[in-house]
């Protein structure tokens, strides 16, 4: 990792540790399993809790392999919970319209939120990066109304970095 990317790494690390247990959410792509790491590294592997949104959304490799994979990047004993979601449930997903992205993301992210509620967890951080504040992205509304907290725009991360680090890290 060059002086820069090691700056906003530690930057990222230090962000994560104001808080004593955090909620991640992880789709599995490098964005959320590099938060996933700096998280576990911040605060120890059983501060983190791992929230995958299990849905038909995923292709079924994704689903089947999600736990193998990041436990060979964060440690066999994380605490991954597969949250079973059905976005077709939703007739306004179902719709097809322009914020559907925003209605689902909305959904999974509630979900998520009263799983970490009934674990006492007060905090949901999510791997939105500084490149997805300029795209055309509806679901970042719901996270703004939801309290979701994105350490990577905190750390300013982009996309390159992000993938940069994760490879120096062995992700």
């Amino acid at each position: 990792m060059d002086d820069q990317l090691r700056r906003k790494y530690q930057h990222l690390l230090d962000f994560v540790s104001r808080y004593q247990k955090v909620g991640v959410a992880c789709s599995g792509g490098v964005d959320s399993t590099f938060l996933a790491h700096a998280c576990v590294r911040a605060l120890g592997l059983e501060q983190v809790i791992i929230l995958f949104g299990d849905s038909t959304l995923q292709s079924a490799d994704l689903r089947d392999s999600i736990e193998k994979r990041l436990a060979g990047d964060l440690g066999e004993e994380l605490q991954l919970r597969k949250v079973a979601v059905d976005p077709f449930s939703n007739g306004a997903f179902v719709k097809n319209s322009r914020d559907r992205c925003y209605i689902c993301k909305t959904y999974i992210y509630q979900k998520f939120l009263d799983l970490l509620t009934s674990l006492e967890v007060e905090v949901l951080l999510d791997g939105t990066n500084c490149d997805d504040l300029h795209d055309d992205r509806p679901g970042l509304k719901a996270l703004e109304e939801l309290g979701i907290i994105s350490p990577l725009v905190e750390a300013g991360f982009i996309k390159d970095e992000i993938r940069r680090a994760a490879e120096s890290l062995g992700l």
